[in-house]
């Protein structure tokens, strides 16, 4: 996905009060959570009712200080947006620099399925008991996580957490 540096991936027009958004994911899971972003932001730009911008750590040119941009894009961020997955839970620096961040910060915090994986055996660590967003096809009882939708329920499960972050930044869930 390409992006101009330091541009947060835009979801709509300037016309409408907007949130920019903390995109956390584990290095291991780039492939899932590019394809994620990229839906994220053809979803989001059709909306009239909400704007997120999503800010990502490939954002961050050549040369900067990774650390210190990381740190002031969680300053500056509305919300949080976790991609949930085995290596997620398990990485050092979600673990110690933006889980605590944001769970200190009283921000809202909104966490995505995925990657296909048991809930009851992920350690969730810091994030045991909070809601975890996964998408229930129409008509179905089953959850799926962002990797296991097809095409179609993929634009749904995009759809359905923007509904949800909408209610988190309105104060309203």
């Amino acid at each position: 996905m390409e992006c101009q540096p330091d541009q947060p991936v835009s979801s709509g027009s300037a016309r409408r009060a907007g949130s920019l958004g903390f995109l956390s994911y584990a290095r291991h899971d780039i492939v899932l959570a590019s394809q994620f972003l990229a839906e994220f932001k053809v979803r989001a730009a059709a909306r009239s009712d909400l704007r997120v911008d999503l800010w990502y750590d490939e954002m961050i040119d050549t040369g900067e200080d990774w650390l210190a941009v990381i740190r002031s894009r969680l300053e500056a961020a509305t919300l949080a947006v976790m991609l949930l997955s085995p290596a997620f839970v398990v990485s050092d620096f979600v673990r110690t620099e933006e889980i605590p961040y944001f769970l200190s910060s009283g921000k809202p915090v909104v966490l995505p399925l995925l990657v296909n994986v048991d809930i009851a055996t992920l350690d969730t660590g810091q994030l045991d008991g909070r809601q975890i967003y996964r998408h229930r096809p129409r008509g179905q009882r089953v959850q799926l996580s962002y990797q296991e939708c097809d095409d179609v329920q993929r634009g749904e499960f995009i759809d359905g957490l923007l509904g949800q972050m909408g209610s988190r930044l309105r104060g309203t869930s």
